[in-house]
């Protein structure tokens, strides 16, 4: 299986939004990154 740069960095992206969400969910909003 070849996993190019580009699918890490969507993989990478989705988990960052999914947590930011979570985040957001439970009252943050302020999340440094």
């Amino acid at each position: 299986m070849v996993t190019s740069l580009v699918d890490i960095f969507q993989v990478e992206a989705k988990a960052m939004l999914e947590g930011l969400k979570l985040a957001w969910e439970q009252g943050f909003q302020q999340v440094e990154v």
